[in-house]
């Protein structure tokens, strides 16, 4: 049996007399934190407080070898011929072993407009998404992806 809180489990133990082990706890996939947009005042002190003055394009998520960073960059400074105002956003921890980000970024050439902000801490994920113009996972295997979702 799968059920989606502990909570749901405790109730079909005492009033099923399921045994414990028979149920599985698999949490809804978004967590509540995501349930309600931000308002546009906040977005826009969050915006102000980590610099991001212009419009940005959002990746949130795993640096790691998954990811087509070359697609991706190549794709921004496309967009930057035509837009030169627009950042890139790329929020998540870096596991240098795993990840050819900044190589890449080196190659292409023109860093400006790339913010590589780390770990975002969960808390603010919704300011960040919300002020975002696109939101984009160049991903080459995801096992799920929950990020976009």
């Amino acid at each position: 049996m799968i059920v989606p809180s502990e909570a749901t489990k405790t109730d079909l133990i005492a009033i099923a007399g399921l045994s414990a082990h028979q149920i599985a706890v698999i949490p809804h996939a978004i967590d509540p934190l995501f349930a309600r947009r931000p308002s546009a005042e906040a977005v826009k002190a969050y915006r102000a407080q980590r610099g991001l003055h212009n419009p940005y394009i959002l990746y949130v998520g795993a640096i790691d070898r998954r990811k087509d960073w070359k697609g991706l960059l190549t794709a921004f400074s496309q967009i930057r011929i035509r837009y030169p105002a627009v950042q890139l956003v790329i929020a998540g921890y870096m596991n240098r072993q795993r990840s050819n980000l900044t190589e890449v970024i080196e190659e292409l050439g023109d860093q400006s407009g790339i913010v590589l902000t780390g770990h975002i801490p969960d808390q603010e994920l919704p300011l960040l998404y919300a002020g975002a113009e696109l939101f984009v996972y160049p991903s080459w295997c995801e096992g799920f992806g929950l990020p976009p979702l």
